[in-house]
């Protein structure tokens, strides 16, 4: 009962993350609705809890995909990178990370996620994140400081690997100043367990090399 009361109070801070977007920067429809589904997915994990299998595991992520996807005000390439660290706390993981841009942004933050895994394979991720970002000749968030969150589908391999697809929004909420454009980005990521690429294997059956001190 105690971890379920933590979580669901931890929960709400995410959802007010995942949720938050006042003035110029309200979300689109589109992004409301991605947003309600991945809360819908975090309130079902924190009050079922299921079993995180990989919850004791760390993980490096890579990532690509598009930066102010939804406004295409200044559309750019987007890559990056994150660590997720091997422990949770009443479900929670905590990640850090990185991002860049071809318009020159560039930026990094600290957060935390949460997962719930339906069966074996397919995982609902939901984080939120302080982000500190520089524009570079891209769009002026209004802030260097901003809050990101975003909801994640991915399939999950029997090694734990994992493939996805992640929304995110990023934006101050007004906190720093009248100017909140804010942003969307949609990304596929690969995450890896560190456990199984320093074995070689990217995904079942898929291998780079061979551990020489392995078995």
């Amino acid at each position: 009962m105690r971890q379920k009361v933590f979580g669901a109070l931890t929960g709400l801070a995410l959802a007010i993350g995942v949720m938050q977007a006042p003035g110029p920067a309200k979300a689109d429809p589109a992004v409301t609705g991605i947003a309600i589904g991945g809360l819908a997915a975090l309130a079902w994990g924190i009050y079922e809890n299921p079993e995180q299998p990989d919850a004791t595991r760390e993980f490096l992520v890579g990532r690509a995909g598009m930066f102010d996807v939804v406004d295409n005000e200044n559309r750019a390439a987007l890559f990056g990178g994150e660590f997720w660290f091997p422990w949770t706390f009443y479900r929670f993981r905590p990640q850090i990370g990185f991002l860049g841009t071809t318009d020159g942004a560039a930026g990094g933050y600290i957060g935390l996620r949460h997962d719930v895994n339906f069966g074996k394979h397919f995982v609902v991720s939901t984080d939120v994140n302080i982000a500190f970002i520089e524009p570079g000749d891209g769009k002026n968030l209004g802030s260097i400081t901003t809050l990101r969150s975003g909801v994640a589908l991915g399939y999950r391999f029997e090694n734990g690997s994992r493939v996805s697809f992640d929304f995110h929004h990023q934006s101050h909420g007004e906190i720093f100043g009248d100017s909140n454009p804010g942003t969307e980005t949609a990304t596929i990521n690969i995450a890896i367990p560190t456990d199984a690429l320093f074995n070689g294997q990217l995904f079942d059956g898929v291998h780079i090399w061979k551990n020489p001190f392995g078995n």
